[in-house]
């Protein structure tokens, strides 16, 4: 197996368990399956309706590839020494992670870089991702590292899909990227669903969340004009939000009594051994947060990315610590994993009922230093969503009541919303605050604007209310508990 030695401070010496040290790009890793076995996978999840999108790390190749034994000198790679003993590394002076150099660093000095600029090197990396899609039948890529690659593989990758892959698909192929930044014109400049990027992770996004709902740093007003700020502001990229990753601390830290980490850009790498190892958090406090920051983003657009274990508070530091092995021992698990994995699932069954929170329109309503309103359409009435704090100690408690949504009594409503929670109230209240969240009226929306629900919005907003076809979904109402 292909080794390196870790970066950061990290002098450990690891094989490529991760997968982004490529060495033979035309097959599955070993440990993985064969083809065949990766086919099936993709055709069984076709069956079930499930999207399969592959994670492609174009950037570079680990030292042991044939490709770079037979590329090395003939400009397929950017070039590592600089002269004088020093290296482009990426992080280091000669070479930052941002700027002009950001795309022709190494990331360490066993991984060399391509360089895309050589129009050779580019047609064997494109050829290469497009294969992955004719050969397995997968649905889009995952791109690494966007930010580190000449934009002209990016615009010469959507050109062929979209004339040699979509035609006879006859469906969009989805390319999301990853650009580790805080920089949304730099993130926003790699998406164009027509010739770049369809959305990328969003990194502004994730860190608001940390730090106004997990770690309880400023103000909800924060969050909300954030929000505000960044609804429209990819144009018609979907973006995938997310609140952890492989790249930093589990989220159940961030959101501790006393947070483990104070910075939401900590990579968390100072505890990955020894005593200061993070195990599971006992506090039920921290996984009521993590569900109230799952609530925010499972009632709001784009794609919501749940990295494997967060649902159930997995315990883990930086990279590699927070790459721990799924815990499967459910009968192991804590009050509060429980609690946590219980308000994961109904959030994903209300999400899949209610297109309004997928794709629709959000507009703010109200809020304060402890609050934030918003509602949210699709295509006419549609969900009502709140989430708030007090500045010493945010929300905690999720459920599905079955009334009492400022005057929205549906009885169809009541009984849908019901069904959707299992029957059973879906509860997050600490003794401060509360927060709802509710099921739809017809989940098909065909009689939105008909009923007793619309004439409720047309009494309150006079002379402003439209009916339409859509969903509408009260989706997330919470007050402070007098």
């Amino acid at each position: 197996a292909s080794t390196g030695r870790g970066q950061g401070g990290d002098t450990h010496i690891y094989t490529a368990y991760h997968g982004y040290w490529p060495r033979d790009l035309s097959k599955p890793e070993r440990r993985f399956g064969t083809q065949d076995e990766f086919k099936t996978l993709v055709d069984e999840a076709h069956k079930a309706g499930i999207k399969i999108l592959v994670d492609y790390a174009m950037n570079h190749v680990h030292k042991d590839s044939p490709v770079w034994t037979a590329h090395m000198g003939d400009g397929w790679f950017n070039p590592l020494d600089l002269g004088g003993g020093s290296q482009c590394i990426c992080g280091t002076g000669a070479c930052p992670w941002e700027g002009s150099k950001a795309q022709v660093c190494w990331f360490t000095d066993y991984l060399p870089d391509f360089n895309f600029g050589n129009s050779a090197a580019r047609d064997f990396s494109v050829s290469n991702a497009l294969s992955w899609i004719k050969d397995n039948n997968v649905d889009g890529f995952r791109l690494d590292a966007v930010k580190h690659i000449d934009i002209s593989w990016l615009t010469q990758l959507r050109d062929r899909l979209t004339k040699e892959i979509e035609p006879v698909s006859k469906q969009h192929v989805y390319l999301v990227g990853e650009t580790f930044t805080g920089d949304t014109n730099l993130i926003k400049s790699f998406i164009d669903p027509c010739l770049k990027l369809d959305g990328q992770f969003d990194f502004p996004l994730r860190v608001r969340v940390v730090q106004n709902l997990l770690q309880r740093q400023g103000k909800m007003q924060d969050l909300r004009g954030f929000m505000d700020s960044n609804e429209n502001f990819y144009g018609s990229g979907l973006m995938s939000t997310f609140m952890g990753n492989h790249d930093v601390p589990r989220s159940i830290h961030f959101a501790q009594n006393t947070p483990l980490w104070g910075d939401p850009w900590a990579d968390g790498k100072d505890r990955n051994f020894g005593a200061g190892r993070p195990g599971v958090v006992g506090e039920t406090e921290a996984y009521e947060r993590v569900s109230m920051a799952l609530a925010l983003l499972m009632t709001s657009r784009g794609i919501p990315l749940i990295y494997y274990g967060d649902e159930i508070g997995l315990p883990g530091a930086g990279d590699p610590d927070n790459r721990r092995f799924m815990d499967w021992n459910t009968g192991g698990y804590s009050g509060g994993q429980k609690l946590l994995l219980d308000r994961t699932k109904k959030l994903g069954l209300i999400r899949k009922a209610h297109a309004a929170l997928r794709r629709g329109r959000r507009s703010q309503r109200g809020g304060n230093l402890a609050t934030v309103e918003g509602l949210a359409t699709a295509g006419g009435d549609g969900p009502q969503g709140t989430a708030g704090r007090r500045e010493a100690e945010q929300f905690a408690h999720l459920r599905c009541p079955a009334a009492r949504q400022e005057g929205l009594r549906e009885a169809r409503l009541r009984r849908q919303v019901g069904k959707l929670c299992g029957g059973g109230p879906l509860v997050l209240h600490d003794h401060r605050h509360r927060i709802a969240a509710l099921g739809d009226v017809d989940g098909r929306g065909h009689q939105v604007g008909k009923g007793q629900l619309a004439e409720a919005r047309r009494q309150r907003h006079p002379g402003r209310h439209r009916a339409r076809h859509g969903d509408a979904v009260p989706a997330a109402l919470g007050r402070r508990a007098r």
